[in-house]
């Protein structure tokens, strides 16, 4: 079975379980995608960055992949990606000293992309 959700918080144990910010949430479905917060079904990005009190730095935004059509997928971002610079350095600890491919995780001005690659 698949979900159409982007988001799918399936516990109510706790009033937010997770801290999540400086994301780039897409979908072709736009206005009309899905999140699940706390048990309740929200139609788009807006309603559930309200309903949740998440997100408050993150983006619905295409982030721009260089190919995502065909095989070999390339997650890069193009340039004028809304997810270049966007992330938030937390501190090598927790965003590490590498991305995905191996490239250093923060660029020579202390920026960090959103997503798993920095380029």
């Amino acid at each position: 079975m698949t979900s159409k959700y982007l988001v799918y918080d399936f516990t109510t144990s706790v009033p937010n379980p997770a801290v999540m910010d400086y994301n780039d949430y897409y979908d072709t479905a736009g206005a009309s995608s899905l999140f699940n917060w706390q048990g309740k079904t929200i139609n788009g990005f807006t309603a559930y960055q309200s309903a949740s009190g998440q997100e408050a730095h993150s983006k619905f935004a295409d982030p721009l992949y260089l190919n995502i059509a065909s095989t070999p997928y390339n997650f890069d971002l193009a340039s004028g990606s809304p997810a270049i610079n966007a992330g938030t350095n937390l501190g090598v600890n927790e965003v590490g000293v590498v991305d995905y491919a191996g490239n250093p995780r923060v660029n020579a001005s202390g920026h960090i992309n959103m997503g798993a690659y920095e380029q």
